[in-house]
């Protein structure tokens, strides 16, 4: 799914990524693990397409990630280490208005995620603004926008960041769930554990 050679990144003097080489399978779980200011959020940007490659190459399902980001979002879910979400819009009207960007029902999609919002513990919040969320809460928010479209590639910059133990286990075993599913995730952490 996600093939790298010597990709390298430069932002100006400073060497973000030195010749990093990696190959990760459809269906696995692959897990990035390096301290704080490590280059594996700079790795997702470029997995993503939000920037290019300094040199080396970087290919998801066959892809350029630069040259053809558009195409690849369309198949990947993105969980950001610090979700942010409008101000004046509920966790409700937020699912609702990115599924209608993903040409998805937004009711019949709400429906869908109905259990996965109550085990997330998430129902008795999703009409309160997003912005007065707590940070573990914003991370459910996120998950659940993450697999809204059912993406064949998830990609989860330090994902258990914020959450409380039992919102830990739960993440690790709906992770479980996506990858028997047959989808392909990608976690960065700093926490040898979680690997």
């Amino acid at each position: 799914m996600i093939v790298a050679t010597g990709l390298s990144k430069q932002f100006g003097d400073k060497a973000a990524l030195r010749g990093v080489d990696l190959c990760v399978e459809r269906g696995q779980v692959f897990g990035l693990l390096g301290p704080n200011g490590a280059g594996k959020t700079t790795l997702f940007r470029i997995l993503m397409g939000v920037i290019k490659a300094s040199a080396g190459s970087l290919r998801v399902d066959g892809r350029d990630a630069f040259d053809d980001r558009l195409e690849i979002k369309r198949t990947l879910g993105f969980l950001p280490d610090e979700p942010m979400f409008h101000s004046f819009l509920s966790g409700r009207d937020i699912i609702e208005l990115s599924a209608s960007l993903h040409g998805l029902d937004p009711a019949a999609e709400l429906r869908r995620l109905r259990s996965l919002i109550a085990r997330l513990q998430l129902e008795d919040a999703l009409d309160r603004f997003a912005d007065d969320y707590s940070r573990g809460m914003k991370k459910k928010l996120g998950l659940l926008l993450a697999l809204l479209h059912q993406p064949q590639l998830l990609v989860l910059d330090e994902p258990t960041n914020g959450l409380d133990v039992e919102s830990t286990r739960l993440f690790f075993d709906v992770m479980r769930e996506q990858t028997a599913l047959g989808t392909t995730i990608v976690f960065s952490t700093h926490l040898l554990a979680q690997v």
